[in-house]
């Protein structure tokens, strides 16, 4: 009884190992069909169309991560083909240049996104630090106006420069708006 259940268990296995092996050369000659990659092509093309209407550097963080997906995606492809037992080398090559090609493709579009995200933070930055600016000269008015009494005056000297400090350590990274705090 014993044996008989082994021979099936090995029976099983041998099954199974054709069956994997045929799914491999399937997988492999889709792979190598010129149309095989192109939804991962289309969603690379249709992500692309949107670089031109991102309007905020939030947006192009959110269409970056949409691009890393993609790429996450493909990374697993990678990994894949990297697995299967291709006898043909060139067959790998072939599959492995498609992939790459897609990739290129992908991270042109993402340094595009990068570039556009940091006008955009550098535009919302200028707009936030002029903000911040005028709320401090508005508190200094009101600081002085309030200020009656010298223990008064020392209270509101020290929230004038937490305000300051606060807006430098936020904006340490731009040397304009650091010159122009250092300055107030």
């Amino acid at each position: 009884r014993f044996l008989r259940g082994q021979r099936f268990i090995d029976e099983l296995q041998a099954e199974a190992q054709k069956n994997n092996e045929k799914l491999a050369e399937a997988c492999i000659e889709f792979l190598l069909l010129p149309e095989a990659l192109q939804p991962y092509e289309a969603q690379i093309l249709e992500q692309a169309t949107l670089i031109g209407d991102l309007k905020t550097a939030k947006a192009a963080s959110e269409l970056e991560g949409n691009f890393d997906k993609i790429g996450g995606q493909l990374e697993l492809l990678v990994e894949m083909v990297s697995n299967l037992k291709i006898a043909d080398a060139t067959q790998t090559t072939r599959i492995i240049d498609a992939i790459s090609a897609l990739f290129t493709q992908l991270n042109q579009h993402k340094a595009a996104i990068k570039k556009r995200a940091q006008q955009f933070r550098t535009q919302e930055s200028a707009a936030e630090f002029g903000a911040q600016l005028k709320l401090l000269d508005q508190s200094l008015i009101n600081y002085l106006d309030l200020a009656d009494t010298p223990a008064r005056c020392d209270e509101f000297l020290t929230k004038l420069m937490v305000q300051l400090e606060e807006l430098d350590s936020k904006f340490a990274e731009v040397e304009a708006f650091t010159l122009e705090l250092t300055e107030k």
